[in-house]
């Protein structure tokens, strides 16, 4: 089972940092930290210190790969712990990545995302998964969610999606937070999203914060389009619904995952590209254009 959506919640919240590091408008970004040279106060140097740690903006393709677990937490009062938490199952996900700078200064960005579930304790690709809440063997989904554009300019993020979203990043600066440890630095961002899926009245909600960690002379080197870091992502939402949860068990999803991004097929885990290449070699290969 495929699930295909022109864009995801998540990729828009990152998409709309990413397209706005590119504009140079006077109080378009916030950063609050301990990184105090002169660029990181630089609103215009600030956005585009973004776009740097989320991608490459000379136009050059990234791989953006990320390995993650998926927590299931109740709620409710006196839980004894083996109710409260489990460890439910993994990922490994791949964004296919390509930003470049329009001659009117927005940025355009155009990206294939997916994921694969995965059996942790075994290290296998799941196809089907058993509901440790309700006992029910469930198909396990390949959850792709590409975009097939997306351009940020002066009047916010331009896109195309099949379900309604809201958020608290949109329609408002940029603010990162930013704190320098020694020779590193880590910067961060933190976003709060409603969106009706398609076929449904009914919204949801996530909370997710993302966080980069990588050198501080990376960090200030403005001159460079790309920042080498390593990219780690935490997200609380509701239950998933390929999970056919019973509507008498409250609680929520709490999502972790790390990654970074490389500029080839041949940098990427390989039991990962050779999965990906057994269900369908277009999703690694395929023309972004």
């Amino acid at each position: 089972m495929t699930i295909d959506f022109p864009l995801n919640r998540r990729n828009a919240l990152l998409g709309l940092g990413a397209a706005a590091a590119a504009l140079p408008l006077a109080g378009a970004a916030q950063a609050r930290g301990g990184l105090t040279s002169p660029a990181a106060k630089d609103p215009a140097c600030t956005m585009r210190l973004l776009a740097r740690l989320q991608g490459d903006i000379s136009g050059r393709t990234v791989y953006a790969y990320s390995s993650g677990q998926v927590f299931g937490l109740r709620s409710g009062p006196g839980l004894e712990i083996e109710d409260y938490g489990r460890r439910l199952y993994g990922y490994e996900g791949c964004s296919v990545r390509r930003s470049q700078v329009l001659p009117d200064g927005r940025i355009e960005t155009r990206q294939r995302s997916w994921l694969f579930y995965k059996d942790l304790d075994r290290n296998t690709f799941l196809d089907t998964f058993t509901n440790p809440y309700s006992g029910k063997v469930l198909d396990v989904p390949l959850f792709r969610a590409g975009i097939t554009g997306e351009v940020l300019g002066p009047n916010g993020l331009e896109l195309k999606a099949n379900f309604g979203m809201k958020s608290s990043v949109f329609g408002k600066p940029v603010e990162l937070d930013i704190v320098r440890i020694g020779d590193r630095a880590v910067v961060k961002r933190h976003g709060f999203t409603q969106w009706t899926p398609a076929g449904t009245n009914v919204p949801r909600t996530e909370f997710t914060n993302d966080c980069w960690s990588c050198s501080t002379a990376a960090l200030e080197d403005a001159d460079t389009p790309a920042i080498k870091s390593t990219h780690s992502w935490t997200s609380q939402t509701e239950w998933q619904t390929w999970l056919e949860m019973p509507r008498d068990i409250e609680g929520s999803l709490l999502w972790r995952a790390e990654g970074g991004n490389v500029y080839s097929i041949q940098e990427l885990p390989q039991d990962f590209v050779q999965h990906c290449m057994a269900h369908d070699p277009a999703l690694l290969t395929a023309s972004l254009d």
